[in-house]
């Protein structure tokens, strides 16, 4: 627990760029993209400026609030729509190509804000979580995470899947949040809130119950280096080296050494990463071979991009 200070590795003044120490940057309003490589502290690799793909086919993919790439089928992305759709997630890849909409019975959608992945019971499997966190008036009296196996196969169509449910609380009252993701190494959920200026760090007590409603630990009080530090979106890497951590304008990455907390490795100075430039970003997924990321931009007709870094 206690104080988490995410400072910003950036020289160049601009706290809400993205920048690091070794890298110049250029904005344009809220989620400016980078034009540089981008390097840091240690641990950081130098990355490739945004580029951007194609739109998802699936036109029904209006509103990206969360967004994944599988560990099970090479290239392909999940995606979820924001509150006000149903209780289902959409596949696709970097050609947009319409791979599935998958459905979850007896769920609702009341505010799905992220998808990570990481393992299932048998942590052999890989399964996909879901974040019903979203909570924007923080009036809501439940929240929850859903957790189903990646589909053994995806095709275009309609497919429903059956969910565990894991309903929680917080231990200090009620949070917005829209960043959920899963330590690969021990499959322990986290959630960082969104909040200005400050993000707090909530995880899941082990084992997780999908019979009863739990009770959060909080981990510590993260202070985000942008002017204005609400974060959407945030994901560990696949082989657990790092952290991304996204708001509206920047992107930051946080080393994990081996055996470490995330606690303890979002004390340390990030990693500004280049950012797309996007209207509403609230997505972000490393990809499978940890080597890069994909955004989704929040709308209608977006573009997936995508941004390679070296390991």
């Amino acid at each position: 627990m206690g104080l988490l200070s995410f400072t910003a590795c950036s020289d160049s003044g601009n706290p809400g760029g993205g920048g690091s120490s070794s890298s110049t940057s250029e904005s344009s309003g809220p989620g400016g993209s980078s034009s540089s490589t981008s390097s840091g502290p240690i641990g950081c690799s130098p990355c490739t400026s945004p580029k951007k793909l194609e739109q998802p086919k699936n036109e029904d993919i209006d509103e990206a609030s969360g967004l994944v790439a599988s560990r099970e089928h090479a290239g392909v992305l999940y995606v979820t729509n924001d509150s006000g759709d149903s209780a289902r997630f959409f596949a696709t890849d970097d050609s947009g190509k319409d791979l599935g909409v998958y459905n979850l019975t007896a769920v609702k959608n009341r505010d799905w804000e992220a998808i990570s992945l990481g393992p299932c019971a048998d942590p052999r499997a890989s399964c996909l979580y879901i974040g019903d966190i979203g909570d924007n008036r923080q009036n809501r009296s439940d929240y929850a995470v859903h957790r189903v196996a990646e589909p053994n196969s995806v095709q275009s169509g309609l497919h429903s899947l059956t969910a565990e449910t894991f309903r929680f609380r917080y231990p200090d009252g009620k949070h917005d949040a829209e960043a959920l993701f899963v330590d690969p190494r021990d499959g322990k959920p986290y959630i960082l809130t969104k909040t200005i200026r400050q993000a707090k760090l909530f995880s899941f007590p082990l084992p997780l119950d999908a019979k009863n409603e739990v009770e959060l630990v909080f981990e510590g009080q993260a202070v985000i280096p942008d002017l204005v530090a609400t974060v959407t979106a945030a994901d560990m890497a696949p082989d657990a080296h790092g952290l991304l951590v996204r708001t509206y304008s920047s992107v930051w990455f946080f080393e994990v050494k081996e055996g470490e907390t995330i606690a303890a490795a979002l004390a340390r100075t990030p990693c500004g990463y280049p950012t797309p430039n996007e209207t509403q970003g609230e997505t972000i997924a490393w990809q499978a071979d940890n080597a890069g990321y994909r955004t989704l931009a929040e709308g209608k007709k977006e573009e997936i991009t995508r941004i390679s870094c070296s390991n």
